[in-house]
C-alpha cells in the first residue's frame, strides 16, 4: 500500500513518528526503529537484513540531567556547567 512516514515534533525534543495510509487516510503510529527500516527501504528499494545490531543506550540517561524548556535549547554546555558544580557544591563525594 502506498505509505507516508512523517516524523513530528509536537514540542523540541520530542519526537513521534506515524504513517499515514495515502489511500485510506489511516494513520498508525510507528517506533523509531520501524520508522528509520521504512526510511532504509525508501533508499535501498528493498527490506534490508532483519539482523541488524540495534543499541539501547537509555539505560544511560536515567540519572543524567536533561533540558525542559525550550529556551535552554543551544545551552546546554552552561545547563550541564550549571548542574554538576551544583551537585559537587551540595555532595562533593559524589564526583569521585
Amino acid at each position: 500500500p502506498p505509505w507516508v512516514a512523517l516524523a513530528v515534533r509536537p514540542k523540541p525534543g520530542v519526537w513521534e513518528y506515524v504513517r499515514v495510509n495515502v489511500d485510506e487516510l489511516a494513520v498508525e503510529q510507528l517506533t523509531v526503529s520501524q520508522y528509520l527500516s521504512f526510511k532504509e527501504m525508501l533508499v535501498y528499494g528493498r527490506d534490508i537484513d532483519p539482523y541488524v545490531l540495534e543499541l539501547d543506550l537509555e539505560p544511560f540517561n536515567a540519572s543524567f540531567p536533561f533540558l525542559t524548556r525550550p529556551s535552554s535549547i543551544g545551552n546546554g554546555v552552561q545547563f550541564l556547567n550549571r548542574h554538576l558544580s551544583s551537585r559537587l557544591f551540595r555532595d562533593p563525594e559524589s564526583m569521585q
